[in-house]
């Protein structure tokens, strides 16, 4: 199990494994584009029976013109979490199982940065290549309801 460094984290983590869903790149990418944005979207979802988390992460490329959609990547990592029943609690009032907040950024961060890194290899010497993710506030990204 991996903890972060320099920072008083709690938790104990393994990132078990890496899954690459999704890589498009669409006809409409040019190698002229120099501007790029992004969309990013976050899912955790918890197998209890495992007791595995599994944090998606799908980003979208769109042109200067922020509506046409230049690539897509989707990456899933997968966490081993130690002491998984201490720590991942069910609500009460919905039955959910959930993530706390201060791990779901760790985690977040790490699979964002890795997702990062996929792009990268994944769009070298294409259009895209120089589609670089930049360095978010993973605290945006926290669950709704």
């Amino acid at each position: 199990m991996n903890e972060s460094v320099g920072t008083k984290n709690p938790y104990q983590y393994k990132l078990k494994n890496i899954e690459i869903h999704e890589v498009s790149l669409t006809k409409n990418a040019k190698s002229s584009e120099q501007l790029f944005h992004f969309t990013i979207k976050i899912e955790n979802k918890i197998n209890q029976k495992e007791k595995l988390i599994f944090v998606e992460c799908q980003v979208d490329v769109f042109g200067h013109d922020k509506v046409t959609t230049l690539g897509k990547i989707t990456c899933l990592c997968i966490f081993e979490l130690a002491d998984f029943d201490s720590i991942i609690n069910t609500n009460s009032t919905t039955g959910k199982s959930e993530i706390p907040i201060d791990l779901s950024i760790i985690l977040n961060q790490i699979t964002i940065g890795t997702t990062r890194g996929v792009m990268y290899s994944a769009f070298k010497g294409t259009a895209i290549h120089f589609a670089f993710l930049p360095i978010v506030d993973v605290k945006e990204f926290q669950p709704q309801g």
